[in-house]
């Protein structure tokens, strides 16, 4: 047992915790939300969709979590929810409140965008910005933001830096700008980024988007421009309904 999971399990039990109800305070923190779903596929994998459910309800009940609903309607079905961290569970971290309330779209689409790429692959271990800074501390620069980054390896086992960018543009040719000028060249263009990940094929661009067209778009113009960039993209058809909160 390592001293960080004795930590947890200390901080657990001055909380009235059981450690897996903490480390689902942890896994949203970590994606700054989450799913039943996600909860149960990455904190209660040996348990049913029900039992992480419950797990929910126990911690919403005792005032760790708090919900909102990911869009206004789901065809007949229930309400689709998503869970964040009131202001009391963000204290137990230390950190500064940032999610009172239910997120603003943006926020919404970006971070569920996120979670759901991770989801898709388990080896896609998403990297928190304060563990980016430590592990790559030579790669954090003003203007380059150090969010949405998860760890990739290659089929030798070779370590890379992936980068997650939730598309919300309509314009396809407005996205493939952006990848051009901020999330691929801006990083291209400093010079450590060059060095250290250009230079060795160590970046990885991981994109979402709502359509299998706009997929296959990104796809087809990134891997023309940007050969050697490994591309991960993932369609997730419900952020075009959060962003049109329908």
């Amino acid at each position: 047992m390592t001293a960080t999971q004795v930590s947890d399990e200390q901080r657990a039990g001055e909380l009235g915790l059981t450690p897996k109800q903490f480390a689902v305070l942890k896994h949203i923190r970590r994606f700054r939300l989450t799913t039943t779903e996600a909860t149960h596929r990455l904190v209660y994998p040996d348990k049913t969709l029900d039992a992480a459910a419950s797990a929910i309800k126990r911690l919403m009940q005792a005032g760790f979590i708090a919900s909102a609903t990911l869009y206004a309607r789901n065809r007949g079905k229930k309400k689709p929810y998503y869970y964040l961290l009131p202001a009391r569970a963000e204290a137990v971290f230390g950190d500064a409140p940032k999610t009172a309330g239910p997120l603003g779209v943006a926020a919404l689409v970006e971070r569920y965008g996120v979670l759901t790429f991770c989801l898709r692959d388990p080896n896609r271990i998403k990297l928190s910005p304060a563990f980016f800074a430590r592990r790559y501390p030579q790669l954090v620069a003003k203007t380059i933001p150090i969010r949405n980054y998860f760890g990739d390896t290659d089929d030798h086992g070779v370590n890379r830096i992936g980068y997650i960018h939730v598309n919300r543009a309509a314009s396809v040719e407005r996205t493939l700008n952006a990848f051009n000028r901020t999330v691929i060249g801006k990083r291209r263009d400093h010079p450590v980024w060059r060095a250290e990940v250009f230079a060795r094929n160590l970046f990885v661009l991981g994109i979402v988007t709502g359509t299998e067209e706009k997929a296959k778009a990104f796809r087809e113009a990134l891997t023309e421009s940007w050969p050697n960039i490994p591309l991960r993209i993932e369609v997730v058809p419900e952020i075009f309904r959060m962003i049109n909160r329908r």
